[in-house]
């Protein structure tokens, strides 16, 4: 690591490099706003033409109405009126054109404020005079004629004025900017020739200490390398310990429990015998220390298959409800040795036979009716199946007993939990059962899970996929 930082470029290795792009980025920029600010200028100079030469040819159909109009009065001829209509119709489209189109704000006031307002009071003597009337009118008209076209002119010479003032400073700040191009042009480029020699400079440091940092961190990656196969060997074989110890516990369960069948079936005969009182407190308490002795070695068997991946789900036909008298059977007589209430509700909707794996769904319910007796003191507990909305089979214990706290509720599936205190602390056990049968629905693909409140009861449920035995 020492290496790594010794032969990593540095932020004052950059900075050079960054200069020197930021000043080609700066004439970049610079060239391309003064490129913008010529072509801007380009196109104002542009725009005052037109508007300089549409003001022109509004002077050049001033003229043309003035003649017409007047041919008119004179001759009586209808092609001069034509001609005076149409040229009348051109003069008001260029006149709002050019309003329109024109940018200069004080240009743009003439045009409406004086022109707009000259040219409608001369086309208003115009169009006097191309009417019928008398000698005396015509002359009048004639009159106010002459006076409205010079007021006209008048106002359009001050638009043509203002926009050859506009045109000619235009043209001179084209001329300023260009020569200010010019002026710069050549510093730009040699700031830019320069940052391009610095960068070359720079890569080829950076360059140089990129192969050193490489060289370096490929031996550091070749050295985390040995130290990932030194490490995944030791993985090896701490798995391989696990699985002899999990191997030699199963052996040794599966060992203990048959001399345990022994003394659980000598226990339950004894318990049979015709004893006197303490004899028979005796033998009682030998056979129910044996089974729950016989229950931990269960669970540790199924806890180390279950480690070891040993067990499968099997797909045969069964009849469900048989399944549940059979658990509810074997139940029967501990609920009856507490005074309790077991019996078993099954929806009428539920098929006789289902294919599945009768065991371990059988070993899963009876794990749970065990549970719920156990810490039942008063009530009973119920076993419900029915069908789910996904076509499944949801099986339901319902007791009466101590509950379970809310901070518990998301613990007690874990392997060697306990809930501290109470009753739960006096039955003991291995904290392994809900455990099991936990892994035994997920193998089956469905799900566990309980719902409870502290003195109000349990209910712990597990759903699985029931298939119908086709005939």
């Amino acid at each position: 690591m020492r290496q790594i930082q010794e032969s990593a470029v540095n932020l004052r290795d950059f900075a050079g490099l960054f200069f020197a792009l930021a000043a080609i980025a700066l004439a970049a920029i610079l060239l391309f706003d003064f490129s913008q600010k010529q072509e801007d200028a380009h196109e104002r100079i542009d725009h005052s033409r037109s508007v300089y030469i549409d003001s022109q040819h509004l002077l050049v159909s001033c003229e043309q109405a003035n003649t017409s109009v007047r041919n008119w009065v004179m001759t009586k001829n209808n092609k001069y009126l034509e001609r005076y209509q149409a040229t009348k119709l051109s003069l008001e489209k260029e006149t709002a054109a050019l309003t329109s189109t024109t940018r200069t704000p004080g240009i743009q006031v003439l045009l409406r404020e004086r022109l707009a307002p000259d040219l409608k009071t001369f086309l208003s003597a115009c169009d006097q005079l191309a009417s019928p009337a008398s000698l005396a009118a015509v002359t009048v008209g004639l009159e106010r004629q002459e006076a409205a076209e010079a007021a006209f002119k008048q106002s359009l010479q001050a638009v043509r004025q203002a926009q050859s003032n506009v045109l000619q400073a235009r043209q001179e700040k084209m001329l300023n900017l260009s020569d200010r191009i010019e002026q710069t042009r050549t510093m730009i480029l040699f700031s830019a020739f320069i940052a391009i020699l610095i960068s070359i400079f720079t890569l080829r440091t950076v360059r140089k200490k990129d192969q050193q940092k490489i060289e370096s961190l490929q031996a550091a990656v070749k050295s985390t390398q040995e130290a990932q196969e030194a490490a995944s060997e030791a993985l090896d074989q701490a798995r391989k310990s696990n699985e002899l110890k999990s191997q030699f516990m199963a052996n040794i369960s599966h060992e203990i429990r048959t001399p345990m069948t022994g003394i659980l079936g000598m226990a339950d005969l004894l318990c049979a015998q015709d004893l006197n009182q303490p004899e028979k407190q005796y033998a009682q308490v030998l056979l129910q220390s044996s089974k729950e002795l016989l229950t931990v070695l269960n669970d540790l068997l199924n806890f180390s298959q279950l480690q070891q991946n040993n067990l499968l789900v099997e797909r045969k036909p069964f009849a469900i409800r048989q399944t549940i008298k059979d658990v509810t059977s074997m139940a029967e007589s501990e609920a009856r040795e507490k005074h309790l209430h077991l019996n078993a509700v099954v929806d009428t909707s539920i098929p006789p036979v289902i294919i599945g794996d009768e065991e371990k769904i059988r070993r899963v319910i009876a794990t749970l009716v065990s549970n719920s007796l156990k810490f039942t003191s008063e009530g009973g507990v119920q076993i419900s199946v029915e069908p789910t909305p996904d076509k499944s089979i949801k099986v339901a214990v319902i007791d009466t007993g101590i509950g379970i706290k809310s901070d518990d509720l998301s613990k007690i599936f874990l392997p060697f939990y306990q809930v501290d205190g109470g009753i739960r602390r006096k039955q003991g056990g291995t904290g392994l059962s809900l455990t099991i049968a936990k892994h035994i629905v997920e193998m089956m693909s469905g799900s566990i899970g309980v719902l409870s409140q502290p003195g109000a009861g349990s209910i712990f449920w597990f759903t699985f996929a029931g298939e119908v035995e086709n005939d």
